[in-house]
């Protein structure tokens, strides 16, 4: 951990302005100024000197304070907006580049990045995940599918959704104490062929439940399918006429020897909105 620093800040315009007041205004003593503001008599003196000796000194540091309050307000405006906009922040430079065509205030590099530190921003190394892209046709199509939900729901169709899952592994311990020194460490045991399951629950609260040593594939889809008809058969005769398989689009959901069994088995599909 960074050890914490004990020196003082820089002094502010504004800090500058109050210790030549105190000084020659209020005629304080130099090691009192000094003691409250953290700083020596020497820069005290200093600044007292600059003061008598140039009569604008004031007026100039005034100036200076209202030049950089200038710069931060725009500044603060052009980055309040950039996260906001949820814009993608690359580099220091984009930020100047922006403030000085915007506001029409010109900043340096240094500014740009010390006013980013005081808007809490930090510079980081990026993070790459999967991609996970809503497109506006992708938004259309699943709006659409809600749509349609709720008008079959409206007609009292039941909805039977199909799902997938598998586990590879036996062991699911994460975290253990140990005493320091000590291996930590767990043999692994995979299983293979792995366990896949698959669940069908409907919208009448049936479920119906596969376990399997298999990879998932079409053919492994197609007996489920095969044995949950037959389920279905027994249980509600007419089941095709008001029940809809749903599925998400898997790529052996919509293999061409799957549509031809969901054809055989005269089975109503309908696939999920599409998410990428």
């Amino acid at each position: 951990m960074r050890k914490k620093s004990n020196r003082r800040p820089i002094l502010t315009d504004r800090e500058k302005v109050y210790i030549v007041h105190q000084a020659i205004v209020q005629c304080l003593h130099f090691k009192d100024i000094a003691q409250e503001h953290r700083i020596s008599k020497g820069c005290v003196a200093n600044l007292v000197m600059r003061a008598k000796r140039n009569l604008k000194f004031i007026d100039e540091i005034k100036a200076k304070q209202e030049l950089r309050d200038l710069k931060w307000d725009a500044a603060k405006r052009v980055i309040d907006q950039l996260i906001e906009d949820d814009e993608f922040i690359s580099n220091t430079k984009q930020v100047m580049n922006k403030v000085n065509e915007v506001q029409g205030v010109q900043i340096t590099l240094t500014e740009a990045r010390r006013f980013l530190h005081q808007m809490g921003l930090r510079y980081r190394k990026i993070n790459h995940v999967p991609l996970k892209a809503n497109s506006d046709r992708n938004l259309i199509l699943r709006q659409r599918w809600a749509m349609k939900v709720i008008e079959n729901d409206h007609k009292g169709r039941v909805y039977l959704n199909i799902d997938e899952t598998w586990l590879g592994m036996c062991d699911f311990r994460r975290q253990k104490w140990r005493v320091r020194g000590t291996n930590n460490s767990v043999p692994a045991f995979s299983l293979a062929p792995r366990v896949t399951m698959l669940v069908a629950a409907d919208s009448l609260g049936n479920v119906y439940f596969s376990l399997s040593q298999s990879n998932s594939n079409y053919e492994l889809f197609g007996i489920f399918m095969q044995q949950l008809v037959l389920k279905l058969d027994k249980e509600r005769p007419n089941w095709r006429k008001n029940t809809i398989v749903t599925l998400d689009g898997a790529a052996y959901h919509r293999a061409v020897d799957t549509r031809d069994l969901f054809e055989y088995l005269e089975i109503p599909v309908a696939m999920l909105g599409p998410y990428r």
